[in-house]
């Protein structure tokens, strides 16, 4: 009798969920979901720590863009309007997220208030990987994995993630506004979702007009299923776009027109900013990343043409099969990736966009060719993942060391803050140069009010952008009268290509001013003609 029970007792099923499911396999489920997201997440945190704690990466100069956006951010802390009061060549949405950061900064100064920013946008740049982890749950843990893995190992993501640049917010509110749309890869039925994904897609076109070819995607693929749910999407864009970008464009709407849409669309080629077609593949692919072994621009071409290839096969063999977030995910990668082969001006972190979205496409793709729970197709697919994402982490490792290395980081404090008194007005050829020695907020009235001398270049005449040797003659006479007054000048490099160096300007600034202190990423000029003049508290 006793072994009767004793063996009903072994053989008695397992205590099951309402679903059916069995609770270990329920509990088993989740921990390879928290394992799946947790490695992606560790990988991502390791990098952005890495980078932030390289000699001055937190405090010194490195980059113009970081001082341009922190910028804008203080300037409308302190009442100084975007469009109307100084030029600046994107939405308002970057200066909005930073104010905050900026308001702290007024306390604490400029210099440590960057470094917030910067840290703030490392946990971004994490964050984004747990989004994409989030987004492609439903697919099982082995989708999540390898989607967070491609995000977080892929080579250039140190291009947008090393310090305050637009990508990683505009990808942000796009994973968020991706996250709300969709529930087990279907549009939702809840108004409030859509209303919300409408709302978070809105603002990552409110920090980057870029991101406006991603909402028109998601918009059409809701609309595959629901017109209605469509027009809610559409709605909730519709209403943060017009509550972040409204009042800016009422107060100046000619300059904000002028900034934000003419200066993109009419821009004009430089060398730098655009490079061909197999350059920029290289960056959109990863491969510029890739140390082991090297690739040319015409390779970099083939490559992108049989991967292109190989995707339109996958969609035509399987189109019947997809869901709308996989039609989605295909959709948004290819429209934004054509968009960065062609459109007038590229740089290697305009690619973290079409990152973050291939990554959602491979987590989904890896999902569907893999069987899910244990089994030995499974521990292959695994086994090898884990070997080709260890091959890509060592390649990004090495990268992110040359990228850096490149371009060192350098203080520049301790130079501006012996040769300029604090409170003087201040003008400069790159804003991260005054914000990064705590000289951006002077105290002097009629100071020049600027953010962004490349961005002024470009919205008084956008066909012929920076170093173009035939300056608009209006942006000359503005940076004669912001040298007059002025009692400081901070230079990035002598002759700055940011400044319109015509001739005539030239000979004033040699008359005017004399060098008074220099170290590397800064050059130091005193007006001399208004030497000795200090602000008034």
């Amino acid at each position: 009798m006793s072994l009767t029970t004793s063996t009903n007792a072994e053989h008695r099923p397992l205590p099951t969920s309402p679903t059916g499911r069995s609770e270990s396999g329920r509990s088993t489920s989740r921990s390879l979901g928290v394992l799946s997201a947790a490695i992606p997440l560790l990988i991502a945190a390791t990098f952005v720590t890495y980078e932030l704690t390289r000699p001055h990466q937190l405090f010194g100069v490195f980059a113009a863009d970081d001082g341009v956006y922190y910028g804008m951010a203080d300037r409308l802390v302190h009442g100084v309007i975007p469009y109307r009061d100084f030029a600046i060549v994107h939405p308002p949405g970057i200066a909005l997220l930073l104010a905050p950061v900026a308001a702290i900064g007024r306390a604490v100064g400029s210099r440590d208030g960057l470094a917030i920013a910067r840290l703030i946008t490392a946990i971004v740049a994490v964050a984004n990987v747990g989004l994409v982890c989030w987004i492609l749950r439903y697919r099982g843990a082995f989708a999540s994995f390898v989607g967070g893995l491609v995000l977080a190992g892929f080579p250039i993501t140190i291009a947008a993630t090393h310090t305050v640049l637009l990508e990683p917010y505009v990808v942000l509110f796009v994973l968020t506004s991706v996250a709300f749309c969709f529930t087990n890869g279907v549009p939702s039925s809840r108004d409030a979702r859509l209303l919300a994904a409408g709302a978070a897609a809105g603002f990552a076109c409110a920090i980057k007009i870029d991101a406006a070819i991603v909402l028109v995607v998601l918009i059409a693929v809701v609309a595959t299923r629901s017109i209605a749910g469509a027009t809610r999407v559409a709605l909730g864009a519709g209403i943060v776009i017009v509550a972040s970008c409204g009042p800016f464009a009422a107060l100046a709407p000619g300059a904000f027109f002028r900034d934000v849409v003419v200066a993109q669309l009419a821009r004009g080629a430089t060398a730098r900013a655009t490079p061909g077609i197999g350059v920029r593949l290289l960056d959109l692919t990863g491969l510029k990343g890739v140390t082991a072994f090297a690739v040319s621009p015409t390779s970099a071409e083939v490559i992108g043409a049989i991967v292109g290839a190989g995707i339109a096969v996958y969609v035509v063999t399987s189109l019947r099969h997809f869901d709308q977030m996989t039609l989605f995910s295909l959709a948004a990668l290819v429209a934004t990736t054509l968009i960065e082969l062609f459109t007038p001006a590229f740089y290697t972190y305009y690619s973290y966009l079409p990152t973050a979205l291939f990554a959602i496409a491979a987590g989904l793709v890896a999902g569907s060719l893999v069987p899910r729970g244990i089994s030995w197709a499974t521990a292959i697919a695994v086994v090898l993942t884990i070997g080709a994402g260890a091959f890509v982490i060592d390649q990004q490792a090495t990268f992110v060391n040359s990228y850096i290395a490149s371009d060192p980081a350098s203080d520049i404090g301790a130079v501006v803050d012996a040769a300029v008194p604090s409170g003087a007005c201040v003008v400069f050829d790159e804003a991260v140069l005054a914000i990064a020695s705590n000289r951006f907020d002077p105290s002097r009235a009629r100071c020049p009010e600027i953010d962004d001398p490349f961005g002024s270049w470009l919205a008084a005449d956008p066909s012929h952008p920076p170093p173009s040797l035939s300056p608009p003659e209006s942006l000359v006479r503005q940076w004669r009268s912001w040298l007059a007054r002025a009692n400081y000048f901070l230079e990035s490099a002598p002759r700055s290509a940011f400044v319109p160096w015509t001739p005539a300007l030239f000979r004033y600034f040699e008359h005017a001013y004399r060098l008074v202190s220099s170290t590397r990423r800064a050059f130091v000029y005193e007006n001399k003609r208004r030497a000795g003049a200090r602000a008034t508290p």
